[in-house]
């Protein structure tokens, strides 16, 4: 019997760059920090990157962590000013209907009027 190689699945290209930007800022950020340590204790930048690193990245999942805690809370918030009514259900939304080929110009005719130019005055 074959087995099936792993493959990997290629990401989307906007994935891809989102993703390196987002680690570049991550690097810029503890770079900046590093620069700070070294100017004031003393020594190289790279003697505080490792360090810097787990700031930054402690910082960021204390941000995460505290926008996923308040989108939580205002779904939930949500959900119970639903179930109270105090929230009116959506109303449907009309679809958007191309008129027939005879209509296409609607806007013109409505311009200058139904039965032609002399009913609309301006």
């Amino acid at each position: 019997m074959a087995t099936a190689k792993l493959v990997p699945t290629p990401t989307s290209s906007t994935a891809h760059h989102a993703r390196r930007e987002k680690l570049r800022l991550i690097m810029r950020q503890a770079w900046a920090w590093a620069r700070h340590g070294a100017t004031k204790f003393g020594g190289r930048p790279i003697q505080y990157l490792s360090e810097a690193l787990k700031l930054v990245w402690d910082e960021k999942r204390r941000l995460a962590r505290e926008i996923a805690e308040s989108r939580a809370r205002v779904l939930a918030e949500l959900a119970t000013m639903r179930a109270e009514g105090v929230i009116a259900p959506p109303r449907p939304v009309a679809r958007y209907r191309t008129p027939p080929p005879g209509l296409r110009s609607f806007t013109r005719s409505a311009r200058r009027g139904a039965l032609g130019p002399v009913t609309v005055r301006c």
